[in-house]
């Protein structure tokens, strides 16, 4: 298995995904950090180290964009935000980046491609 290290970028490794261990998880329903009933990015920070005790590589994100929620998330309203029950972008960009260990896949359009940014690697240390 491939490990994901610190500085570790797609362009080192464009093969990792083979040998991964990828957990599909929707922020709002994994974890909820703060006792409102729904899941957020603290959340799923919390439990990297769990998952990645699992064995899990690879995390994919279901949508957390800002939506009216009529599609479960899908009927993406901004690209470029995070929908604020689950924490901001500064939330995820944060955690992402100070993170080591499993990667976390972001889809990026409706036509379901990922930007290959840094804040795509979520890690546990």
């Amino acid at each position: 298995m491939r490990e994901i290290t610190e500085g570790f970028t797609l362009e080192d490794d464009p093969l990792w995904y083979k040998d991964a261990i990828i957990y599909e998880l929707h922020v709002r329903a994994f974890y909820d950090s703060n006792d409102d009933g729904i899941g957020d990015f603290a959340g799923l920070t919390q439990k990297l180290d769990y998952l990645q005790d699992l064995g899990i590589t690879a995390v994919w994100l279901l949508p957390f964009y800002p939506s009216p929620l009529r599609d479960d998330g899908y009927d993406i309203a901004d690209y470029t935000a995070v929908h604020p029950s689950y924490g901001t972008v500064n939330d995820f960009g944060t955690r992402a980046e100070s993170h080591l260990g499993p990667a976390c896949l972001v889809p990026a359009s409706a036509k379901g491609t990922a930007r290959k940014s840094r804040s795509q690697v979520l890690c546990v240390e």
